[in-house]
């Protein structure tokens, strides 16, 4: 079989619901790295206020070197 012929052998529902499955994992992953990207910007703030002041931000409650 050809890819034509397999693609017409898939039921339009199957494909719109395929499709509003991904649209919704889509939608997760953008929520995770923008939650990721607000972390870090916290991060970075916290990290320089600490290196204004002379100390080492905490990560995991401990120091880094």
């Amino acid at each position: 079989m050809d890819n034509e012929q397999d693609f017409e052998d898939i039921d339009p529902e199957t494909i719109l619901i395929t499709l509003d499955q991904v649209s919704q994992t889509i939608e997760v992953l953008a929520n995770v790295v923008s939650r990721l990207q607000n972390y870090m910007h916290h991060y970075m703030e916290k990290d320089g206020e600490h290196a204004a002041q002379g100390e080492l931000p905490l990560v995991g409650g401990k120091e880094y070197h």
